[in-house]
């Protein structure tokens, strides 16, 4: 995808958001190429430039939400809880373990209303 077209769903997102009265501080992406860099996940690049541009955030109160192995190694690697969006088969495949697993991102936002993770 074209960083162009990206920045094009981010505005979206947040004009879709902030009807919700919800706004999103920052969005964090990798555009290089695979192995070229520390931002591309698992790795933690992302995660330290949110800390350095947002000092009080805490790894250890954040969740990482993500459908891939990728997203789940990546909140792992900087102590984040996690939750994969998918089915446990998919994971244990890959020998991973997560915090939670739900089937849907709405059936996560519902969990969040009735528990914490």
């Amino acid at each position: 995808m074209e960083e162009d077209n990206l920045h094009i769903i981010f505005r979206y997102m947040d004009d879709e958001l902030k009807r919700l009265g919800i706004k999103i501080n920052a969005y964090y992406y990798c555009p290089h190429l695979a192995n070229k860099c520390n931002c591309r996940k698992p790795l933690p690049g992302m995660a330290m430039q949110a800390k350095k541009e947002f000092p009080s955030t805490d790894f250890a109160r954040s969740i990482m939400v993500g459908d891939s192995v990728s997203d789940i190694q990546f909140g792992q690697n900087v102590g984040m809880k996690t939750v994969f969006i998918g089915t446990y088969q998919t994971l244990s495949s890959k020998q991973i373990n997560t915090d939670r697993i739900y089937p849907t991102l709405f059936d996560f936002a519902q969990s969040l209303n009735k528990k914490k993770i």
